[in-house]
C-alpha cells in the first residue's frame, strides 16, 4: 500500500505545473452512521468527533466555469462514544484522495462533487484510559465515500470551502452480514491556499 501512495503522490507532483495547485487544511467534524446500532446495547450513545485534514489540491481547469479536483489529505475521523457508562472513541486516520467536478456559478462561488478513496493508515480505538491501537483485523483498510461541496474565492490563490463526505461502506472489516456496519461521515471546513 505505501508504494500505491508513493506513486499516487509522485504523480500528484509531476503534474503540479497546473493553473491552481496548493495546499489546504481545516477542521473535521465526523461520526460513525449507525454506530449505535451496530452495537446494540453495549453503545449509549455516539457523537461528533472534531479533528483535522491537511493536504495537497491541485485544479485543471477545463472552461472557465468547470475543472477538474484531485486531492491527497491526510484526515483524521472517527466519532466519540459512551458505552456501560465509559467515554471513549473510535479514531481512524486516512490518507483521501477525492477526485472533484467543480462548477463556477460566477467568478467566486463554486459548487463540487465527487468520489473519494481512502486508506486506512492508523486507529485507534480508546475505551477510558485504555488505547488499543493497530487493529488490523477490525478495520477495512479502503474506505470509499462520495463528496459533496461548496466553496468562495476570497482571492486570487485563497479560498473557502465546506464539504460533506458520506462513506459508501461500511468500516469495519466482517465477512458476516452486519445490517448496521457504520460509515464514515464526514463534514469539513477548509481553507485552501494556491502556491
Amino acid at each position: 500500500m505505501k508504494i500505491k501512495l508513493l506513486l499516487v503522490a509522485l504523480v500528484f507532483a509531476a503534474t503540479s505545473q497546473a493553473q491552481n495547485f496548493g495546499i489546504k487544511g481545516g477542521l473535521n467534524l465526523s461520526n460513525l452512521t449507525n454506530f449505535e446500532k451496530s452495537f446494540e446495547e453495549e453503545v449509549e450513545s455516539e457523537s461528533i468527533r472534531t479533528s483535522f485534514h491537511i493536504g495537497l489540491y491541485n485544479e485543471f481547469k477545463i472552461t472557465d466555469a468547470f475543472s477538474i479536483q484531485p486531492e491527497i489529505l491526510y484526515s483524521s475521523q472517527g466519532v466519540k462514544n459512551k458505552a456501560n457508562g465509559i467515554e471513549g472513541k473510535v479514531q481512524l486516520d486516512y490518507i483521501n484522495i477525492p477526485v472533484l467536478a467543480k462548477v463556477y456559478l460566477g467568478e467566486s462561488f463554486f459548487v463540487e462533487a465527487g468520489p473519494q478513496i481512502g486508506f486506512l493508515i492508523n486507529d485507534e480505538i480508546q475505551v477510558g484510559s485504555l488505547n488499543f491501537s493497530n487493529n488490523e483485523d477490525l478495520f477495512n483498510t479502503v474506505d470509499y465515500s462520495f463528496d459533496l461541496g461548496l466553496g468562495f474565492k476570497l482571492a486570487e490563490n485563497v479560498a473557502l470551502n465546506a464539504r460533506y463526505g458520506f462513506g459508501l461502506n461500511g468500516v469495519f472489516n466482517t465477512s458476516q452480514e452486519r445490517d448496521h456496519n457504520p460509515k464514515n461521515s464526514v463534514f469539513a471546513v477548509s481553507v485552501l491556499f494556491g502556491l
